[in-house]
């Protein structure tokens, strides 16, 4: 198994308690899994896994299986695939275990606050910075491994909030300055720090070479860069959702590929923003609860795409049986097409113009349905994240707030407002260009109910 320095200090450090601030996609969790199957080889030992979602212990494990069948030991190994009893947004979670001859078992589960507790052993947190619920995952941890077993947490930097970040400061890894040792000593805890920079030349000695130019053009965002590929944890204080909204909002119920052929018993919603050269079209669709929870549907992204084509797309999806209502851009460029939507579809498609006091108002309708656990995403979309926390308020040189996000090459938070346009549509009930009267003929002007916009 030809491995890199940095992957050989992490196995060979045998200390209690290890933390580890690393690139992402360098070979790092690949490490901890075969430190843990070593050890689970050389002795009778309890391991649990602790990932992110049930995708990630699955491959955790599998990543473990891996190892065995290198070392012609799988055969002898037991693959269980068992329920947890733990409830994740109303989904039971599966719990996966390798159990070897030795009596030595290795379990890999979601991260859920209650998922170690009840269990004696070592533990792994696999990209711990992405944890939901991290500081009450962590108390679980703490009383789990009080019998002087071993804490392994590693992940790579997400903004400096949660439990992972507070561990990296008190470890001295969030400076964003190379350690001198690696691994180093700071408390109890083992230090390893890699960055991109640093894995590069190790991996291609291995055979795996990086190209770090072309990664950085194709990251085409300097934040997300220096955060995920150079180890600096970016600051969240201007953030207009924050990371612990965004993750509370994961759920396995939602998902981001759009089905139109999947039973849907309640009503659906649309956001729109539009874009052409400069930006993308994005289109975010949602499933109202009746317990008033909107449920992502699918997200579409139409990059560039002529608007003849957008408008038959738009058309298809309109004609869904199941869709209310479609609230969509109409600054600029979007108006014309806004217009063509509306002559087909009538008052099921709703034109709104973005200025500053819309979007105000837009992003605090957001903002407390993510406070009040409204608003479900589809879980592990990184794309979605990212433009979910794009959104930054800041004062106008006059004292005004405005909600903007910076330009990237191919998105100004275009998910996000499209978001934030699916909820207008599913509470704006009724039309704000025109007055709705109660009966057929038209009453007395006491009697006409208008519809005011909730934004101006």
């Amino acid at each position: 198994m030809p491995l890199t320095a940095f992957q050989r200090d992490w196995i060979l450090d045998r200390s209690r308690f290890k933390l580890a601030v690393k690139s992402r996609r360098i070979g790092f969790t690949y490490a901890a899994t075969l430190e843990i199957v070593l050890d689970a080889l050389e002795h009778k030992t309890h391991w649990m896994i602790v990932s992110r979602t049930q995708d990630a212990s699955r491959e955790a494990l599998t990543e473990c299986r891996n190892h065995l069948e290198r070392m012609n030991r799988l055969r002898r190994a037991k693959i269980i695939d068992e329920r947890s009893g733990i409830l994740l947004d109303g989904i039971e979670q599966s719990k996966f275990t390798i159990a070897l001859p030795n009596g030595s078992r290795i379990v890999a589960m979601t991260a859920h606050p209650d998922a170690t507790r009840g269990f004696g052993g070592h533990i792994l947190l696999d990209e711990h910075a992405f944890h939901r619920d991290s500081k009450e995952l962590w108390k679980g941890v703490v009383g789990s491994v009080l019998r002087s077993h071993r804490v392994l947490v590693i992940s790579t930097p997400n903004y400096q909030i949660g439990n992972y970040f507070e561990l990296a400061r008190e470890a001295g890894l969030t400076t964003g300055i190379t350690p001198l040792a690696n691994p180093g000593r700071k408390g109890i805890w083992s230090t390893h720090w890699v960055d991109i920079y640093t894995a590069a030349p190790q991996l291609a000695a291995i055979g795996q070479p990086v190209n770090i130019e072309q990664q950085r053009e194709l990251t085409n965002d300097d934040d997300v860069w220096q955060q995920e590929f150079c180890c600096q944890f970016m600051s969240a204080a201007e953030m207009w959702l924050s990371l612990e909204l965004i993750a509370a909002a994961r759920s396995p119920l939602a998902n981001a590929e759009w089905d139109p052929h999947r039973e849907y018993p309640t009503n659906l919603y649309v956001g729109a923003d539009i874009g052409r050269r400069r930006d993308r079209t994005a289109i975010w669709i949602d499933q109202r609860m009746d317990n008033n929870v909107a449920i992502c549907r699918g997200v579409m992204l139409l990059d560039r795409m002529p608007f003849e084509q957008q408008y038959e797309t738009f058309c298809n999806l309109l004609h869904h049986p199941r869709i209310r209502r479609a609230a969509i851009d109409e600054t600029g460029i979007g108006m014309a097409l806004v217009e063509r939507l509306q002559l087909k579809f009538g008052g099921k498609v709703e034109g709104i113009t973005f200025t500053n006091a819309t979007k105000e108002s837009m992003s605090v309708m957001v903002r407390r349905r993510f406070e009040q656990r409204l608003n479900l995403i589809p879980d592990g979309n990184r794309d979605i994240e990212r433009d979910l926390a794009a959104i930054k308020r800041m004062a106008t040189p006059f004292g005004n707030l405005r909600f903007d996000a910076e330009r990237a090459e191919n998105s100004h938070a275009d998910i996000y407002w499209a978001k934030a346009l699916a909820d207008l549509a599913a509470d704006q009930h009724l039309s704000h260009v025109s007055p709705v009267f109660i009966h057929e003929r038209p009453r007395p002007r006491e009697f006409q109910l208008w519809r005011l916009p909730k934004v101006f």
